[in-house]
């Protein structure tokens, strides 16, 4: 929607130029205009011209700028994926059961990732990340997102329950630690995926999940230490996850 025209319209008591609005817009901003007292849309008027000379002087040139700045952030990180990302997750990635899967990078989630299904598409919402900063922690977080949609299912029939007994709720306790079980089955299932991939991947993923944890994970031992799973669930996930 056109700001500027659309708040333009409703000062003008839907006497100035609509077009570009849509059928919705318009209608919304006609009820506006006719809602509001003379005195009301001079106000508005005052506001439009102050919208405009600031979008003019100042904030078409700083969002160009930062579009330039999230722009470069993506192709770095699409690079990352292509040169070395994908190929270290491949396991994961190449067993999503959707038609597509993709990773969309947000600027508006700043901690976590987001798994997403619509329809037969699948993926990840995760953080971009800053300019210049490491593609990892965005990285990671992805991986986790798409790891879920496999490894859940391992973890729950590991321990004979359905998804029907998961809570986010910490009131429901059994609830919310069958779900701080599925969390930590994907971080552990991760950490068997980037432990095959050797080179530096365990050191990276090892300090990615120190960073989520809040705790120095200094090698494997440390990392089974604080992800101590039930014999069943590890089994199951290491035939799953470990290297074949």
């Amino acid at each position: 929607m056109d700001l500027i025209k659309a708040v333009k319209y409703i000062a003008s008591g839907g006497s100035a130029d609509s077009s570009g609005l849509s059928g919705m817009h318009h209608a919304l901003a006609a009820d506006l205009a006719a809602m509001m007292s003379p005195a009301d849309r001079e106000a508005v008027s005052v506001f439009v011209r102050v919208m405009a000379e600031e979008y003019a002087s100042f904030y078409k040139a700083y969002w160009r700028s930062g579009a330039r700045v999230r722009e470069d952030a993506r192709a770095a990180f699409e690079r990352f994926w292509n040169a070395h990302g994908r190929a270290a997750a491949s396991r994961i990635i190449d067993s999503q059961p959707f038609a597509s899967t993709a990773v969309v990078l947000s600027e508006t989630i700043w901690k976590n990732g987001r798994g997403v299904q619509l329809g037969q598409a699948g993926g990840a919402i995760v953080p971009l990340p800053e300019p210049s900063a490491s593609p990892y922690p965005s990285y990671f977080t992805a991986v986790h997102e798409l790891t879920h949609v496999l490894s859940d299912l391992i973890v729950l029939g590991a321990i004979g329950m359905d998804r029907s007994s998961v809570s986010i709720s910490q009131q429901d306790r059994a609830g919310f630690q069958i779900h701080s079980m599925l969390e930590a089955g994907a971080i552990v299932a991760d950490f068997l995926v980037f432990q095959a991939a050797g080179g530096e991947w365990t050191r990276q993923y090892l300090d990615a999940v120190s960073r989520w944890v809040g705790q120095h994970l200094g090698g494997e031992a440390d990392f089974h230490r604080f992800f101590s799973l039930d014999p069943k669930v590890s089994k199951a996930l290491r035939e799953a996850f470990g290297t074949p």
